[in-house]
């Protein structure tokens, strides 16, 4: 279902704590809202996860009247231009159909007619549902007495076939102690039957009710988080005691993937019946600072409402007055408390992690929210299951073959037809107890892949599990077959911040893969890092993925070569090159054959081709996985072997510019800075020129693409 909260909140600085809490009660997809009372040069912070339209008066320089719509940025929608002298915000929404949320303000002392509300409507093209306060009284919608206000609502309701949607609650309390029907809540009659609308039972702050209106829309299953193991709680013991048992009942396979899965069946047992696991429930969000006090004193007074709505006396309302007044005292205390707690506990010693985890509660930013539809040539997507397929579809086709050069594929099936081989160093050597020991301690993450098995896991595995996975890592080091197991992702789309997330292309993957395997990639990627360095295999220029070095030392020597330069009365010319998602195009056959030249042994070439080839994965979408895609090309992300192998392929880039004398040169991951001093301008456009050009040949054969 989909949820719109319209409230005249009086006030949205002044009453955003009670919004905060109305948000987290009833998470409605769209929030419409009158009198946000901020004036025309001012702006204001919107709640995270939600984007925001504010339409503050021009000629207001105070702080009165003023609306504002508030809808969740995962809902695929666009503004709709509205040119009136009636406050209105026009929100076009695309779900499984289209329709439009008219949100306005008339105050009480403008004057309007039937025509002005007819035009708002006839710039709205979709079936529509307006929400606002009109301000205008009328038997239609509870009212005892029907004022001319409310007659132009009734002409307009009755010439547009519209429907009433109010519930015949009060939805005012005024300061004359009564209750009047202001705000009001319309739709087209072709989407009413899938339409209702409540007025909340409390003020939250304000002198109007909130009013919740629900879509109801196609029923999408929601399926349960898978429960993690909570590892910090674990029997670490007990653990170690089933998986020693466990290890005896089942004897070694020489089958790789036959020993993978045996293996996986031994840790997943003993943490079944060792290691307690987290809640199947969906997450909602809470606010942090809320105690049970607060929860007290928000009972008192929606207790002491109802009183006063029974009995209508002088001293319950004022006993209500004085509860709400404290409810909202205290609420803004807790805030603020909450915030100087957290201050106080950052020091040298604070969990990075737990301290920005802390960050984002503070400031409402809660695990990434139901993804409700995608935008596609056939409309709109927003079934889970076809959601995550249409994620994979998309990128396991931007991989396939048929979207690179043709000498791309020609070098590639040249190449990948016949293992590369070179003579076997100290890179193919048996991993040893102390060097699996050493790369384990390292990972410090919990989150685990497909199989569930994290790295505490790993890290207390008993000796006879420990001495069996070396013994695996170095079968498949020796026989240069992958698992098939550890080559699966899992991969997680999230918003790109610069991105609408309306299409594919709004997304950023997030690649999760197995621990078992993540450890075996990080030994040999540091085999291959330590032979790299201690050769001088990788290019001095490249400053990215290097211990102790960042973007810094890219701007340090810059500016070191630029200020060199212009000291001498040198002229500076620059050249900034960025290659098209580089780590998504890059063919296996570049890697491989740049590892050829840096002469690795021969088993580590077996290996990394094993590891680069028959690549699958799932998409996760609201906990809904896709059916299994191909990876065609690309480097895998989220794999510790990833930086290596990239670093590897783009040392090409390295040797075609330094042929170039004249031209010094900065690479910074796949971001290139060219820079000469030449004064001869004719020879700087040359050289760049020329450069360009042999990139472009090198894009050809290897299939990253310069932007």
């Amino acid at each position: 279902m989909f949820k719109i909260l319209q409230w005249n909140m009086h006030g949205y600085l002044n009453n955003y704590t009670q919004l905060e809490l109305l948000l987290k009660e009833h998470s409605p997809n769209v929030v419409c809202l009158q009198e946000t009372n901020i004036a025309a040069d001012k702006s204001a912070a919107s709640p995270h996860q939600y984007q925001s339209y504010f339409y503050n008066l021009p000629q207001n320089k105070t702080n009165k009247q003023g609306i504002a719509v508030l809808i969740k940025k995962s809902i695929p929608h666009r503004q709709v231009p509205i040119t009136s002298n009636i406050a209105t915000i026009a929100i076009e929404v695309s779900l499984s159909f289209k329709f439009t949320i008219v949100a306005l303000y008339i105050p009480p002392l403008q004057n309007f007619t039937c025509s002005e509300l007819r035009n708002i409507l006839r710039s709205v093209s979709t079936s529509f549902v307006i929400v606002g306060d009109f301000n205008a009284w009328s038997p239609l919608w509870g009212s005892t007495l029907c004022n001319n206000r409310g007659a132009i609502i009734e002409d307009m309701i009755f010439s547009e076939n519209l429907t009433l949607l109010n519930d015949n609650k009060p939805t005012h309390f005024s300061t004359h102690k009564t209750f009047t029907s202001v705000d009001l809540t319309l739709c087209s009659s072709n989407i009413a039957p899938k339409l209702t609308s409540n007025t909340l039972p409390h003020l939250h702050g304000s002198d109007h009710f909130p009013i919740l209106t629900i879509l109801r829309t196609p029923s999408v299953f929601k399926a349960q988080p898978i429960p993690k193991f909570l590892t910090d709680i674990a029997n670490w013991e007990k653990f170690q005691h089933t998986a020693s048992d466990l290890c005896e009942k089942y004897p070694y396979s020489d089958n790789i993937n036959k020993e993978v899965a045996t293996f996986t069946k031994i840790i997943r047992t003993s943490a079944h019946l060792s290691i307690p696991q987290s809640s199947n429930k969906i997450f909602t969000k809470t606010v942090p600072y809320w105690s049970p006090e607060l929860s007290q004193l928000r009972n008192a007074k929606r207790f002491y409402w109802s009183e006063y709505k029974r009995t209508r006396s002088n001293q319950n309302l004022i006993t209500y007055k004085k509860a709400n007044a404290m409810f909202r005292r205290k609420a803004k205390q807790s805030k603020r408390d909450s915030l100087n707690k957290f201050s106080e506990s950052i020091n040298h010693k604070t969990n990075p992690k737990k301290a920005w985890s802390d960050i984002k509660k503070l400031s409402g930013i809660y695990p990434q929210p139901q993804l409700i539809s995608i935008s596609n040539a056939n409309g709109p997507i927003v079934n889970a299951k076809q959601l995550s397929n249409y994620f994979a579809a998309y990128w396991s086709e931007y991989s396939q073959d048929s979207n690179f050069h043709a000498t791309f594929i020609s070098d590639k099936n040249k190449y990948l037809s016949t293992p590369p081989y070179t003579l076997s160093n100290i890179t193919d050597c048996n991993i040893e107890h102390i060097e699996l020991q050493s790369t384990l301690s390292s990972f410090s993450g919990k989150t685990p892949g497909a199989d569930r098995i994290s790295y505490p896991m790993l890290q207390h595995l008993p000796p006879c599990l420990m001495a069996r996975l070396i013994k695996l890592y170095n079968n498949i080091l020796n026989k240069g077959t992958y698992p098939q197991t550890w080559k699966n992702a899992i991969i997680i789309p999230i918003p790109k911040s610069s991105s609408p997330a309306t299409e594919a292309s709004g997304f950023r993957p997030i690649s999760l893969l197995s621990c078992l395997g993540k450890l075996f990639e990080k030994i040999i990627a540091h085999r291959i890092s330590w032979y790299a360095i201690n050769n001088n295999s990788i290019s001095p220029q490249q400053v990215a993925f290097k211990e102790g070095h960042g973007t810094i030392d890219a701007l340090l020597l810059f500016e070191s070569y630029a200020s060199t330069a212009l000291s001498n009365r040198n002229h500076l010319s620059v050249l900034s090159i960025d290659f098209e998602k580089a780590f998504d195009r890059v063919g296996a056959h570049v890697v491989l054959r740049q590892l050829v030249k840096w002469n690795l042994g021969g088993k580590i070439l077996k290996i990394i081709q094993s590891f680069l080839t028959n690549r699958r994965f799932v998409s996760k979408v609201n906990n809904t996985f896709s059916d299994y895609f191909s990876l065609h090309n690309g480097i895998p992300q989220g794999s510790p072997l990833s930086v290596i192998l990239f670093t590897a392929a783009f040392n090409e880039v390295c040797h075609i510019i330094d042929k170039y004398k004249n031209i010094f040169y900065i690479c910074y991951a796949d971001d290139l800075l060219l820079v000469s001093k030449l004064n001869d301008l004719n020879l700087v456009k040359q050289d760049f020129t020329n450069i360009l050009a042999d990139l472009s040949i090198w894009s050809e054969s290897s299939g990253a693409n310069v932007s």
